[in-house]
């Protein structure tokens, strides 16, 4: 004769919890630790660019990379924007005028969050517009200008 098996109801509610309580766990876990992650990268980032000139490329690479994962993180933007901008304006050191461009955007798109931001320094965003103007500026006297005749 077949045996016939019943469902232990007692069984499959504890194995529910069981199963809630470590999704519940293992989201809250993914959280925080991706928040630490992004905080070790920006911790790790600031020290590379408080050396100075010499590590500012890999700053900004590591940035570069930040901003990949996680695309809408200010304080990287802003990061990335001033480092560039310095890399440009200060070292001397611009390799194409695509890496003009970049940076250029990376200051535009700081700019347009400094101006919804009601708690935004005006010094700040004066900052951000200096440096806008002098990239302009080396921006104009790159790309030649041409008449029509």
């Amino acid at each position: 004769m077949p045996r016939i098996s019943r469902l232990n109801r007692r069984a499959a509610v504890m194995m529910a919890v069981v199963a809630t309580l470590c999704l519940a766990l293992g989201l809250g876990l993914w959280f925080t630790q991706t928040g630490r992650v992004r905080r070790a990268a920006l911790d790790s980032v600031q020290r590379l660019l408080e050396e100075g000139d010499a590590s500012r490329d890999e700053a900004i690479k590591q940035l570069d990379q930040l901003l990949k994962n996680w695309p809408k993180d200010r304080e990287a933007l802003q990061l990335i924007a001033k480092a560039s901008a310095q890399k440009v304006l200060v070292d001397k050191k611009l390799e194409s005028l695509g890496q003009l461009f970049q940076t250029i955007d990376y200051n535009e798109q700081v700019l347009r969050h400094l101006g919804t931001d009601s708690r935004a320094d005006l010094a700040d965003i004066q900052e951000v517009r200096t440096r806008l103007v002098n990239l302009y500026l080396i921006q104009a006297e790159m790309i030649p200008l041409t008449s029509e005749r």
